[in-house]
């Protein structure tokens, strides 16, 4: 018995949870997110469209898509400050106790803009853009992963 590709079983699986459907995943990444697409296209499509193999490679491209069509630097490094003072020098969002990790966290764990925002009222969406772009650029910057022990 031979095994479907990666990308078909996803898909597949996509489709199984029914209801995820563009509309629904620009509630949780931004409007602009899957530009070109419908609002009503299931997420199984999407992926088979795109290409891409999981949700998270498509919030990835999306993300860094995001990044190479601003000026990230300006936006994002006016957004998002380390001082040594403030949460062990981990990147925060303007100043505040509110470390870029903790917003990625919230999207990656499904939570929707809105949410986050609600939960974070001093936040705003720009704020959550700003999160997404310092994420590409960190991903697009050359480094090497070695094992240690």
């Amino acid at each position: 018995m031979s095994k479907a590709p990666a990308r078909n079983r996803l898909g597949d699986r996509a489709r199984k949870r029914g209801d995820t459907t563009v509309k629904t995943l620009r509630e949780t990444y931004g409007p602009e997110f899957a530009h070109g697409f419908s609002g009503n296209v299931k997420l199984g499509t999407l992926l088979e469209r795109t290409g891409a193999r999981s949700l998270s490679e498509l919030v990835a491209r999306e993300a860094s898509k995001r990044a190479q069509t601003r000026q990230p630097d300006d936006e994002v490094m006016t957004r998002i400050t380390l001082d040594p003072a403030i949460c062990n020098g981990k990147p925060t969002l303007r100043g505040k106790r509110i470390t870029v990790q903790t917003v990625l966290e919230f999207l990656s764990a499904g939570e929707s803009r809105s949410e986050i925002l609600r939960q974070y009222p001093s936040l705003e969406s720009e704020d959550i853009d700003a999160c997404l772009a310092f994420a590409a650029q960190l991903m697009g910057s050359g480094f090497v992963v070695k094992k240690l022990a």
